[in-house]
Formats: structure tokens, sequence, C-alpha cells
């Protein structure tokens, strides 16, 4: 039990009460939580505001205005001071100002969602933060010069960025299970029925196994989304895993052994209940999972299990990929990559060398084998 659980169970109600009274009026933000946790569904909207769909289209196009204000042409260079000791040609420099006038969009997007998800008004929030997603996949730039590069690579990691810190807020507030059930219900359905695959669900879909995680009351009333339209569970499968793993524990292994090949996340959580729980299934789906996700998964299982352990998962591995895979510069350059990530570790990097150099005196004309061990430094 944590020590504030433990201090407020020992407190009188009236106490609790006048400490909530001080907190409310010191923070309009809690005011707002407040009176959206306690106030009815938003079953009825004003009938300008339009729906879900509708609001999501009108900040699409708003955020693409401000993306497309950017002139690309004609950057501001008084703005601009170079690193020292740093030397970046002209078009580096362009790339660097464009950058910084499109986080600065990002950050006005950024403070609305701040600001929504303090008010606790989800529904808002997901209108703003599904906007720029699709303000992100539609936007065109007039870019003759091609000083970005690539548009969509930038925008999407800047949106990997707002996407991280909106997990944050979101974990920080309290909200009502019916606002929940209400603004991931209204998610689903937008990405089902409005998105049509044009953007990718995996932003939603940590926020909203967030919301389902730490809003745990609103479980029972999300389970209903999952036995509905078809695509739920391939767009969102950590809310639908979420969701699943309080109502039915021996389903959530089996769908998440089927779901971790392809998210290292959820491949992290199998694993580390069935470590906890001390079960055989733990070695057998580690063995299968670290070489699909060596980089994520290396220093987290070397936690859980003796580092010695992992070398000899990446060596059964390996062997095995050297007799039943189809052997090629992919699957060679797979293998030494999973063998270098192994061999980060002091004591195993003796082992990890000599097992290379024995593999190439077994497979000695395997010259692309031998390059790919080359330029890991295996050999």
């Amino acid at each position: 039990m944590a020590e504030y659980e433990k201090l407020f169970d020992s407190i009188s109600s009236d106490q609790k009460i006048e400490f909530l009274r001080k907190a409310l009026t010191r923070s309009e933000a809690l005011q707002d939580q407040l009176i959206a946790y306690f106030a009815a569904p938003t079953i009825r909207r004003k009938k300008n505001s339009g729906s879900f769909a509708e609001r999501v289209q009108s900040y699409s196009k708003v955020f693409q205005k401000l993306l497309k204000s950017i002139d690309l042409e004609d950057l501001d260079y008084s703005r601009w001071r170079t690193p020292r000791g740093t030397y970046l040609e002209y078009w580096e420099i362009d790339m660097e100002l464009a950058k910084e006038e499109i986080q600065e969009v990002f950050n006005h997007t950024r403070r609305e969602c701040e600001k929504q998800i303090l008010a606790g008004d989800l529904q808002a929030f997901f209108t703003t933060f599904t906007g720029a997603l699709d303000g992100c996949k539609k936007v065109t730039f007039l870019d003759p010069n091609e000083t970005l590069a690539d548009p969509e690579e930038a925008l999407f990691a800047l949106f990997e960025e707002l996407t991280a810190e909106m997990e944050v807020y979101l974990s920080a507030v309290v909200l009502s299970s019916s606002k929940v059930v209400e603004s991931v219900t209204s998610v689903v359905h937008w990405f089902l029925e409005q998105n049509q695959g044009n953007s990718p669900a995996v932003y939603h879909d940590r926020l909203c196994s967030k919301l389902a995680l730490t809003h745990g009351e609103s479980l029972a009333g999300l389970r209903f989304l999952f036995s509905g339209p078809e695509g739920v569970e391939q767009n969102f499968p950590r809310t639908y895993l979420t969701v699943l793993r309080n109502l039915d524990r021996f389903a959530w292994i089996k769908e998440s052994e089927r779901f971790a090949v392809t998210d290292h996340q959820i491949a992290k959580e199998l694993l580390e209940y069935q470590s906890e729980q001390k079960s055989d299934s733990f070695y057998r789906n580690a063995r299968v999972l670290f070489p699909i996700h060596p980089r994520e998964l290396v220093d987290f299982l070397a936690k859980l299990i003796e580092p010695r352990d992992c070398l000899k998962i990446a060596l059964r591995r390996t062997e095995y990929e050297m007799k039943n895979s189809k052997l090629n510069r992919h699957t060679y350059s797979r293998i030494a990559s999973l063998l270098r990530l192994v061999g980060t570790h002091k004591e195993l990097k003796p082992e990890v060398r000599l097992f290379a150099r024995n593999l190439m005196v077994i497979h000695s004309r395997r010259s692309a084998l031998r390059a790919e061990l080359a330029k890991e430094g295996l050999i």
C-alpha cells in the first residue's frame, strides 16, 4: 500500500473534505475534472457542434492550414544560430528551420490537447488529436526545393513525441468510466467507419490502452467493442488486450501470444506476467519472441533471467535459422544483429565471438554471412 493510502485511511471524512476543497480552490484544472467526472454523459451535443467525425475533419483542416502557412521558400534565417563547433550545409540549415516551424504548429496542438485533458474533456481531446493525425496524413507542402527530404517522416516523428506526452497526461487526470467508454468508442468507430485505413491506429491504441489500464472501472464497459465489427482487435490490439486481461486471464494469455510477434510492448507484458507466475511458457515464448524483438527485449529479459540464458536463446535461434530458414543476405543480417546485441554484455562477448568464428568454420563458403558478421564486428 502506498504511503498516501495509509494516511488517507487514517484521517477523518471531514479532514478529507477540507483537503479536497482547498485543492479545488487552488486548481482550475481539478475543478474542471470534478465537473467532467460527475456530469451526465454527453448523449446530446449542441446542433452546431457536429458529430465526432465532422469535428475531426474540421480540426484536420485547421491543422493543415497551419502547416501550409509555412513558407519553405522564404525561411526566417534571423532566428538560426549554428551550434558552436558545427558546420552545416545551407540545405541542412533550411531543413532545421523548416522543422522548427513545423514544431511550432505541433506546440499549438500540444497546448490545446493538454488543456482539454486537464479539463477532463476527453471528447474534445480526441477530436483535436485525431484531427492532427488526419492532417499529418493529408497535408501537402509547397516545397519545390525539397527542403523537407521526407515530409511524412518529419511529421510523424513529431506526432510520436506528442503521443508520448499525452500518455503521461492521461495517466494523471481523474476521469469517469462513462467518459472513457464514450471517448474510446468514438475513436474506434471513427477508425472503422471514417478513416478506412488512411491513418495508422497505433497512436490511438496507445492512448486508449492507457485509459483502459489507468481507469480500470471502465474495462467492462469497453468489452462490447471487441464483440462487434471486424478489425477492432487488429487496429487496437493493446486496448483489446488491456480490456481482456481483467476479464479472462486465460484468453488474454492466448491472444497476447498471437499479437506479441508484431508488438514488442505486448511481448514485454506477456513475458513479465509469465515470469512472475514461474510458468514454463515463459522460456518457450522468450525463445520465440527474443529473436523477433531483440533490441527491445535484450535488456528487459536480462532483468528477468540470467544474461547467459539470453545467450542460449540467441545461439539456439541462430542454429535454427541456419538449418531451417531460407539462407540469404537478410537472414545473415538478422543473425549478425542478434548476436551483436547479446554480445553487448561484456561477460558474454567472448562467447559470442567464439560462436561466430565457429559458425564460419562450419559455413566457410558463405561469404555473405562472413560479410555480415564482420560488419557487426563479430569476426
